[in-house]
């Protein structure tokens, strides 16, 4: 790993970190401030990851909206990328999709 997608690993995991304590705001902080750091140094790795978990906090707080947008170009940003793994990809929407719902269902 290099050293600048080890700023991104060390946002993820004080957002999981975060996030593990129901801290969701601090959580939605780290996971912002890894998309744009990785924003910055323009990588070719994807982000869905932080992308979703930064989603799954947004419903926490009940900022479903901003959840929904942040879903949105997620999707748009990795419908056409050939070198995102379908099943995970998958697997991510789905599981941050049914969060919302039960979020907004409780």
């Amino acid at each position: 790993m290099t050293g600048q997608h080890q700023y991104i690993a060390q946002y993820m995991e004080l957002g999981d970190a975060a996030k593990s304590k129901l801290n969701y705001i601090e959580a939605a902080a780290m996971y912002e401030e890894a998309i744009n750091y990785h924003s910055r140094i323009q990588s070719h790795q994807h982000i869905a990851e932080p992308s979703i978990k930064l989603g799954v906090c947004l419903c926490e707080l009940a900022r479903y909206k901003e959840a929904e947008n942040i879903l949105k170009r997620c999707v748009e940003r990795y419908e056409s990328d050939e070198h995102v793994d379908e099943a995970v990809y998958v697997r991510g929407m789905s599981l941050f999709v049914m969060h919302c719902s039960d979020v907004h269902i409780s």
